[in-house]
Parts: C-alpha cells; sequence; structure tokens
C-alpha cells in the first residue's frame, strides 16, 4: 500500500530521512521510523500528525522497527529500549528493568504477543507481567520477524525458527541447527 505524501512537509521530511520501517494504522494513517526524527505519523491524507522524538518523551531520535499490539498499541525498537505508543494514554518505555536485552532491532506482532529480534535472540513480551522473557533456543543476533498466522517466523545469524505465540520454538529452532 502507497502512501498518500501530498502534503510537501512530509514529503520533505521523509526524503530527508533513513526510514527503517512503516505501517499502516488501523485508522487509516502511516507510522515511520525513522533514523534521526523519531517516529514520524501522518494521517490518511499523508500530512503530518505528530512527530515523536526525544524532545517529546522518547529516550532516543532514532527507531528501528515498529509493530501494532492487539490492543492498538504502537511499539517502537529503539536503540535501548521498547517504548509504546497509545494515542489515548501517552508513551510507556521498556528497558533492561522489564527484561530487554541487547539492541532491539525489529518487533513483530503474533496472536496477542509482541515480540522483539535484538542482538542476543528474541523476546516476547508477557501479556501478564508487561515482562520481556527470552525466547529459549535462539543464540546471538535475531533481526528479522514476522507473523505468519498466529505464529511468528524468525530469523538471524544462524538462527531460523517458527515460535508459537507462547514464544515455544525449541524443538524447531534444535531440527533447524541440525540441518
Amino acid at each position: 500500500m502507497a502512501t498518500p505524501l501530498v502534503s510537501p512537509a512530509a514529503r520533505a521530511l521523509l526524503a530527508s530521512e533513513q526510514i527503517h520501517d512503516a505501517l499502516a494504522l488501523p485508522d487509516g494513517g502511516f507510522a515511520y521510523a525513522t533514523s534521526g526524527r523519531g517516529l514520524v505519523i501522518l494521517d490518511r491524507e499523508g500530512e503530518i500528525v505528530e512527530i515523536l522524538d526525544a524532545d517529546r518523551g522518547l529516550p532516543g531520535d532514532r527507531v528501528n522497527g515498529l509493530a501494532l499490539d492487539h490492543e492498538g498499541g504502537l511499539w517502537l525498537a529503539m536503540h535501548n529500549a521498547l517504548v509504546r505508543v497509545q494515542h489515548d494514554s501517552g508513551i510507556a518505555s521498556h528497558g533492561l528493568a522489564q527484561g530487554l536485552r541487547g539492541i532491539p532491532q525489529e518487533l513483530a506482532g503474533a496472536g496477542d504477543g509482541v515480540f522483539v529480534t535484538h542482538s542476543e535472540g528474541l523476546t516476547r513480551r508477557d501479556p501478564v507481567s508487561g515482562r520481556l522473557e527470552t525466547v529459549p533456543g535462539l543464540k546471538g543476533m535475531v533481526n528479522q520477524a514476522a507473523a505468519v498466522g498466529e505464529n511468528l517466523l524468525a530469523a538471524g545469524l544462524g538462527n531460523r525458527a517458527l515460535a508459537d505465540t507462547l514464544g515455544s520454538l525449541e524443538a524447531l529452532a534444535s531440527e533447524l541447527k541440525d540441518r
């Protein structure tokens, strides 16, 4: 789906940035993860609605990845934190205290779970406790993730696995590593 960039301001801003990720939003708008301007949100007509960066509450200006959760929250993978943005209730930041390890690369929602790939593997946010839990069976960099139905396909250096929404993947990870 192409973003209608009818706004000269949106066109100029996004042309001057490295875009790491983009998502269509439920309201018809678009969200962009940028290298230096944080999160840029456009409405369905392509006009800039909001720019969230370090000056507006984010832990930094670089956003590596984006994902939506089943409650409408927008997750941002940042250099040293995961951030959840809910338009009607503000920003929540997740870091070491919540179990984040490594440098977040990409986010993906699968089923009712939110997963983050990072320099030390894959984590899943526990929907009850809110903690980020390491998905066992993957070692080292995991930098790609995509929802496949209710499951998650994750890949990285020496890693390929399919996780269910509870983060179970040990058998498949072992099977793939033995090939």
